[in-house]
């Protein structure tokens, strides 16, 4: 049965309705609207011509047609001096083009000239320091080329290596960013001297001190980590057995641990303290400076792990004989006896040292104990405070409690960790090193940057130490 109410067919077809069709036209126009605008010849500007340019001013260009609008759905109009931007300079597509590219403005990156090697051309592009290493596969050479490798400003120019000629540099020590160069012979590091603007000795005493001076003739910054250029030139035949060949460099060769002699003056020849001096120096030198002990009669008792004493083969430096032992060695002999004394004579006169090497059973790290006579004022207080002021502003020396000064606390980073102490009898300062780098490679790159002007911190800030 029907309804008699429901509308007849009749009266829907009278309803007013919107076709389903019509929407859908209405969104298509609208693009269509939007891209004519974009892209009309009529409202983009033309080349000007010859004519155009004597002609008075073209009149303004005629508005696009009107465009079919869905009822009561107005279609957008542009706003009024509306003018869409101007074509892309050069032909279509040309903002795509790559670097260089006839008109595209951006300048392509320079390319090596037929026959340059990539990497070495790379380096000049961008302006790094480069920098040779000497003695790369020792202990302390060997860390030193991976530091230099991976510091932002400076580039790995060559390394040498007796006993790895010829093997990628990379490939043997572990370099991520090592590119393509291979070792090359010691006796050929001269050979080298125009492809680097700096060198790093890591080379015996002897060694150093014949080839730093041809370096520094050939205008290259050099920073030698071995004991060539640390004492007077009487001093060698007895602590170093060899007579010095560079005396006259010695006057002029700066002492380098920045945080007490500064940075270097320009142009000088940079002698890397030891690693012993430098933990003793920094935790007594400030001491020494400030009146708070008796210039004579300090004793340094020092311990390192094996890599102090560079890469040896005896039987002396074997497992069985280092594990489980603690040994004196060069007693009365070690020539960073003159090191140390000569640097602490530079704050008063009549400084003695009696210093004492061990031997840890440890791959890495250092501690030095300095004792002194104590002076008027030197309370416990009073020396705790005059390390903490002395390095208050260094990046990489820590003054902390006299028994906080640990090995694991500094192995794998830059930084030094002093303290001290004190009673009536007696002055006790304490310091830390890792001996490979804030004892030999991280200083000798600390004063790279602090030769150029860098902070002392670049390259090195990020080094984590390698204990729990």
């Amino acid at each position: 049965m029907s309804d008699p109410h429901a509308p007849t067919p009749a009266a829907l077809d009278d309803e007013p309705k919107t076709p389903m069709w019509l929407p859908a036209l209405g969104a298509a126009l609208f693009v269509c609207a939007g891209l004519y605008w974009a892209v009309s010849p009529s409202s983009a500007p033309a080349a000007p011509t010859e004519a155009a340019a004597s002609a008075s001013a073209a009149p303004p260009a005629a508005a696009p047609p009107a465009l079919p609008q869905r009822p009561g759905l107005p279609m957008p109009t542009p706003p009024p001096g509306f003018q869409p931007p101007p074509a892309p300079p050069g032909p279509p597509g040309a903002q795509m083009l790559p670097p260089g590219a006839p008109g595209n403005p951006v300048r392509a990156a320079p390319t090596p000239p037929a026959g340059a090697p990539a990497a070495r051309w790379r380096v000049r592009a961008m302006g790094l320091l480069r920098v040779g290493v000497v003695g790369a596969s020792g202990t302390s050479g060997a860390v030193a080329t991976r530091l230099v490798a991976a510091h932002p400003r400076l580039a790995l120019a060559f390394a040498t290596s007796d006993r790895h000629v010829g093997e990628p540099v990379a490939a043997r020590l572990g370099i991520v960013s090592g590119g393509d160069t291979a070792f090359v012979p010691n006796a050929s590091a001269l050979e080298h001297a125009g492809a680097c603007d700096a060198v790093l000795l890591a080379t015996s005493a002897d060694v150093s001190a014949r080839v730093a001076p041809a370096f520094a003739a050939a205008g290259k910054q050099v920073v030698d980590l071995s004991g060539a250029f640390r004492l007077a030139a009487a001093d060698y035949p007895r602590w170093y057995e060899f007579e010095h060949p560079a005396p006259a460099l010695l006057e002029t060769a700066h002492y380098g641990l920045p945080e007490l002699f500064g940075p270097p003056p320009a142009g000088a020849l940079v002698s890397n303290p030891g690693c012993y001096p430098t933990a003793a120096l920094l935790a007594l030198a400030p001491l020494l400076r400030e009146g708070l002990i008796e210039p004579g009669g300090i004793v340094v008792d020092a311990k390192s792990g094996v890599t102090g004493a560079g890469r040896q083969t005896g039987e002396a430096y074997s497992f069985l004989e280092i594990d489980g032992d603690v040994r004196a060695y060069k007693v009365l002999a070690h020539q960073h006896t003159p090191e140390i004394a000569r640097a602490l004579s530079r704050y008063a006169p009549g400084v003695r040292v009696t210093f004492t090497a061990h031997l840890l059973p440890i791959p890495r790290g250092l501690l030095a104990t300095g004792y002194a006579r104590p002076r008027p004022g030197a309370t416990a207080a009073r020396v705790k405070e005059c390390l903490a002021e002395a390095y208050a502003r260094t990046p990489f020396v820590r003054a902390v409690g006299v028994e906080d000064v640990m090995i694991k606390r500094v192995v794998g980073t830059n930084l030094a960790l002093v303290g001290a102490t004190a009673d009536d009898d007696v002055v006790v300062a304490v310091g830390a090193v890792d001996n490979l780098l804030k004892g030999a490679a991280g200083q000798a790159v600390q004063n790279l940057n602090a030769t150029n002007g860098w902070s002392e911190a670049l390259g090195l800030e990020g080094l984590q130490r390698a204990s729990a």
